[in-house]
C-alpha cells in the first residue's frame, strides 16, 4: 500500500514537473527580450535617365543639321541658277550701257552742232544783228531737238537691268557644349526594423 502511495506521488510529481517545465518553456519564449532582425539593404536598379538639358540640345542639333544638309542642296542649285542669271544681265547690262552712251554721245554732237553754228556767226564781226538773232534761233532748236530725240530714246530703251539677288547660304548650327557630369552622391543605408519574436 505504501509502495502504492510512492509511486503515485512520484507519477504526480513527474507529470507536475512535465506541466511545469513546458509552461517555463513558454514563458521563457513569451518573456524573451525584442530582438532586431537586420534588413539587407539591395542597390536599386539604375533606372534610365531622363532627358536632360543637354541630351535635348542635343537632339535639336541632329534636327537642324538634317535641314541644314537640305537647304545646302537648294542653296547649291540656286547658286547654280544665280550664276547663269548674272551672266545673262552682264550681257544685258553691258547692251544697255552701250545704248545709252550712244544716245549721249548723238546728244552731245546735236547740242555741240548748234553751238558752234551759233559760235561762228557770233564772233563774225560781219555778222548782223538780223543774223546773230537767227542762228541763236537755229541753235536753241537744234538742242530742243537733240533734247527731245534723246529723251525719246531712253523711253524706248526702257529701264535700266537689275542684278539678281545673289542667293545667301544658311547658317551651320552650332553643336552644344557638353554639360559638367555630377558629382556622384553615396545612397544612406535602410535602418534595421525592429520586430518581436512571434508568440508560440
Amino acid at each position: 500500500m505504501i509502495k502504492s502511495m510512492k509511486k503515485a506521488a512520484l507519477a504526480s510529481a513527474l507529470t507536475a514537473a512535465l506541466v511545469l517545465g513546458g509552461t517555463a518553456g513558454a514563458f521563457a519564449v513569451e518573456g524573451d527580450a525584442v530582438t532586431s532582425i537586420p534588413v539587407v539593404s539591395e542597390t536599386p536598379a539604375a533606372t534610365p535617365a531622363l532627358d536632360g538639358p543637354h541630351k535635348r540640345a542635343v537632339a535639336a542639333f541632329k534636327v537642324a543639321k538634317e535641314e541644314f544638309k537640305t537647304k545646302m542642296v537648294s542653296f547649291k542649285a540656286e547658286r547654280i541658277t544665280y550664276k547663269t542669271a548674272f551672266d545673262a544681265y552682264r550681257v544685258i547690262e553691258k547692251a544697255y550701257n552701250t545704248a545709252k552712251r550712244a544716245i549721249a554721245t548723238t546728244y552731245r554732237t546735236a547740242v555741240g552742232s548748234g553751238n558752234a553754228a551759233y559760235k561762228l556767226v557770233r564772233e563774225n564781226t560781219a555778222s548782223t544783228i538780223e543774223q546773230l538773232n537767227a542762228a541763236k534761233t537755229i541753235r536753241d532748236a537744234a538742242v530742243a531737238s537733240a533734247t527731245t530725240a534723246r529723251d525719246t530714246a531712253i523711253t524706248a530703251l526702257g529701264a535700266a537691268p537689275v542684278q539678281p539677288a545673289k542667293p545667301v547660304a544658311p547658317t551651320k548650327p552650332v553643336r552644344p557644349t557638353k554639360e559638367p557630369r555630377p558629382v556622384p552622391t553615396s545612397t544612406p543605408e535602410a535602418a534595421p526594423i525592429a520586430t518581436t519574436a512571434p508568440t508560440a
